[in-house]
């Protein structure tokens, strides 16, 4: 039941103290300001980092060759791991829980592209058709690189928006011809990726890279995705990956500067474990922060009932 007089003598209370009415309220609306601050900054490191992941293929393992460290069956430490085809073949085709595969060829290589009188530079990659589901590449005009591109060494290319806009001018580019330092490629299609830089590059088939640029057979990269399965099953896969190419090459399984095998599954589930951390953390502190307003409050009223 509705208590008029009750109502008015509060009223009445807070009138008189309007100061401590005021810094009450701002006491109890601050403490809700910074806990909602606090959360808004935990999940936003969480999403900013998942993005990041989000951008390429998280469930990926990377693989490259390096430098042994150990001596092994006579071989001295030093000896150069070159990958080649039949390893990314090896990965793509026998590794179980492999989804998709690609392999780049002097992937970061920067060329100077050229389409009538239009100039610019930009990074050259070489891949696999598989490429753009792993760096989550969309086609927006043309198509990707497919497999008869691949095998048949055709010089074709697929080409960012930022190249488009700064060669064609509008035009459009699909089945015109770029040149790519001394190279001509024909354009198959245009892709937008919303990766930091990923979009100020083209695309041109591994083989016909390795022809053309007289890579015989090497590679730099292979880039694998491993579907939906499991963090510990992605770890068996690093493990037989690691030990095939020690026995083929001829270097100690352990020695882990001979070949990298980086499992972005780990580091996914690593980072992510930390930020839903730091976010409980911050939602802690948060309440706490609360509490301490609501005690300050409670002291305050009192302080008021006593007067």
């Amino acid at each position: 039941m509705f208590d008029l007089d009750k109502w008015q003598e509060i009223l009445g209370t807070i009138k008189k103290n309007k100061l401590r009415t005021f810094l009450t309220a701002f006491s109890v609306a601050w403490g809700i300001f910074i806990l909602i601050i606090l959360l808004a900054a935990g999940q936003g490191l969480r999403n900013g980092a998942q993005s990041q992941f989000g951008n390429d293929a998280a469930n990926s393992i990377w693989v490259d060759g390096g430098q042994t460290s150990m001596a092994y069956e006579g071989y001295k430490p030093g000896k150069n791991i070159q990958l080649t085809n039949s390893d990314f073949y090896y990965v793509k085709n026998h590794v179980e829980g492999v989804d998709h595969a690609s392999a780049v060829y002097d992937g970061r290589a920067g060329k100077t592209l050229s389409y009538k009188n239009e100039h610019a530079g930009f990074t050259v990659r070489s891949c696999a058709p598989d490429h753009c589901l792993l760096e989550k590449a969309k086609i927006v005009k043309g198509r990707f690189i497919n497999e008869i591109d691949f095998n048949e060494y055709r010089k074709v290319c697929v080409i960012g928006i930022p190249v488009q806009e700064a060669l064609f001018k509008g035009e459009d580019p699909i089945d015109k011809f770029i040149d790519v330092s001394g190279t001509k490629y024909k354009v198959v299609g245009v892709f937008n990726d919303p990766g930091k830089g990923d979009n100020d590059r083209i695309y041109v088939p591994l083989l016909t890279a390795q022809r053309i640029y007289n890579g015989k057979d090497n590679i730099n990269v292979i880039w694998a995705s491993t579907g939906t399965v499991s963090t510990e099953y992605s770890e068996k896969m690093v493990t037989e990956i690691r030990n095939a190419l020690a026995k083929k090459y001829h270097f100690n399984p352990l020695d882990m500067n001979a070949v990298g095998v980086f499992n972005n599954n780990v580091e996914y589930k690593r980072i992510m474990g930390l930020l839903d951390g730091i976010k409980l953390f911050v939602f802690i502190i948060g309440v706490f922060t609360l509490i301490a307003g609501v005690v300050g409050v409670s002291n305050i009223m009192m302080i008021v009932v006593k007067l």
